[in-house]
């Protein structure tokens, strides 16, 4: 099996649930392809802190902004707004990308994978229209989350978008929060 680094000269870093570093092997595993522990629903500070200093020198982060690979009755579930507050504490911008097929790779009850097709599609880069950080503004941090999925969203085949509140939620009062990276005076 290889990995990305393995075949072509990109080093990406990504968060895993804490809980999967518990397991030797994988947190072995895991920690060669760069994934970081994060400590989920509870403002893990420190985590927080060591995914900012990565992003700071200029690593790229793989997020999964839903949190979980569970969806609810064929709906994804409302994204956090931690990558957000990475994207807005670090000004950085945001690419979005669309994956399909991995569930048929290895379904959430699964313990073993399966070989099958994925499709990985990926979007324009975007930059945040900048909101401090703070608990008083999370309402907007979670508009700019809703609108940026609902940028990941288009990008699938309209056959797996999913028809869910955060497309409803998103209008004309979210899209003035992103903007797309090449109109930026960054």
């Amino acid at each position: 099996m290889f990995t990305l680094p393995q075949v072509v000269n990109f080093v990406g870093h990504g968060m895993g649930k804490n809980e999967l570093f518990q397991v030797p092997v994988l947190r072995w595993w895991l920690r060669k392809i760069h994934v970081h522990p994060i400590i989920r629903d509870t403002g893990d500070k420190e985590g927080f802190a060591r995914i900012v200093d990565l992003l700071k020198m200029g690593n790229n982060m793989f997020v999964s902004p839903e949190g979980t690979r569970k969806w609810e009755q064929g709906q994804p579930p409302r994204p956090k707004t931690g990558f957000i507050r990475l994207a807005q504490t670090c000004h950085c911008p945001l690419v979005p990308v669309a994956i399909c097929g991995t569930r048929n790779i290895l379904p959430p009850e699964a313990f073993f994978p399966r070989w099958s097709k994925i499709v990985v599609r990926v979007g324009k880069p975007v930059m945040l229209k900048p909101i401090e950080v703070k608990l008083e503004n999370h309402e907007i941090l979670q508009a700019q989350a809703n609108e940026v999925m609902r940028r990941v969203y288009e990008l699938l085949p309209p056959s797996f978008r999913p028809t869910t509140r955060i497309l409803i939620e998103c209008s004309a009062n979210t899209s003035n929060l992103v903007y797309d990276y090449h109109a930026c005076s960054c």
